[in-house]
């Protein structure tokens, strides 16, 4: 909410409400009550912002559950995976996620074979 509030009222990013700021980064002054500072625009221009604020949650919310949906196989993979051994790479959920699509496999490192890891640096008496 914040983000899409930032984008309308102080990025000027709404084709509706248009391309300028409508929130100010006034400094306040002592004395000076945060509720009473006021804006600078009509309670139908607040209006307008909220709306465009809502508009853009919704249609994000609607985004993002359409790439889950359309992704769902491939992220069911990547959870049985994650389960299987606990930690898989980056090229393993690409692969995984193509997978779920009915993409062609990707010839690239098994799940099974972990990445890797740096060199073992604990004293010798302290190695397994």
């Amino acid at each position: 909410t914040s983000i899409a509030r930032r984008m309308v009222r102080e990025w000027g990013m709404s084709d509706s409400v248009g391309p300028m700021a409508w929130s100010g980064q006034q400094q306040v002054f002592l004395g000076e009550d945060l509720m009473t500072s006021g804006r600078e625009y009509s309670d139908e221009t607040a209006k307008k912002i909220d709306d465009e604020i809502a508009r853009i949650l919704r249609e994000q919310e609607d985004r993002a559950r359409t790439t889950l949906t359309k992704h769902r196989r491939g992220l069911d993979l990547v959870a049985e995976a994650l389960l299987e051994h606990e930690t898989i790479d980056g090229a393993a959920v690409a692969r995984l996620i193509q997978e779920g699509l009915g993409a062609p496999s990707i010839k690239e490192r098994s799940p099974e074979k972990p990445a890797e890891s740096a060199p073992d640096t604990r004293p010798e008496g302290e190695r397994p």
